[in-house]
């Protein structure tokens, strides 16, 4: 209290020890491959006196490496007595992947149905993000990929590869297995043979 004259007054002191607390709906994820948009997080505050105050947003902007980026936010206030909040940050990440993998497909060859038949092994795709990606394949006929092949018929062969944003790639072959020039043909121990009386030939 103070008094000049005939006039008296009492004096106000605000004690504000505490410091706002930044808060956010929004946060830190990874948002998958080719997200549309970026939408920028929200932030609040609370503060045991003030109700006016206004939160600071630093963007750190768009960090590139590679396939892969990110982005960060920050949150800064500090209430009117000079009380600093916490920082909250909140970061995003994605991958930025259109290109398909790259599939190496054999050429298409035929087979006299008395040569060896060719064990195939599966390729690996390279991909630009993935690096080696995982390659399936599907033949015309159902079987299984090495099953023996049947004679006079043109197989087709297909090479598949996805990256891990769902880009695809396809290749495919054939492989033709011509008659023998004997009349009994059979397929034993990886190759087709002719087969009379009763004994390979």
């Amino acid at each position: 209290m103070w008094t000049t004259g005939n006039y008296q007054g009492i004096y106000t002191i605000v004690g504000d020890t505490e410091a706002p607390i930044i808060s956010s709906q929004n946060q830190s994820a990874d948002l998958g491959c080719n997200p549309t948009a970026i939408v920028t997080p929200a932030f609040g505050y609370s503060d045991n006196c003030d109700t006016n105050l206004q939160v600071s947003v630093n963007d750190g902007g768009i960090l590139a490496d590679g396939c892969f980026r990110s982005q960060t936010w920050t949150a800064n206030v500090s209430d009117s007595c000079g009380n600093p909040a916490t920082p909250l940050s909140i970061t995003y990440t994605w991958k930025v992947d259109t290109e398909a993998p790259v599939i190496a497909c054999l050429r298409d060859y035929t087979l006299s149905a008395c040569d060896q038949q060719p064990t195939l092994v599966l390729p690996l795709a390279l991909d630009n993000c993935d690096g080696e990606v995982i390659v399936t394949a599907v033949r015309s006929d159902e079987l299984a990929l090495n099953d023996p092949f049947p004679i006079g018929q043109t197989i087709t062969i297909t090479y598949s590869a996805e990256d891990g944003c769902g880009n695809t790639a396809n290749c495919s072959f054939t492989v033709y297995v011509s008659a023998c020039g004997r009349p009994h043909c059979t397929y034993t121990q990886g190759s087709y043979r002719d087969w009379e009386m009763g004994r390979l030939s």
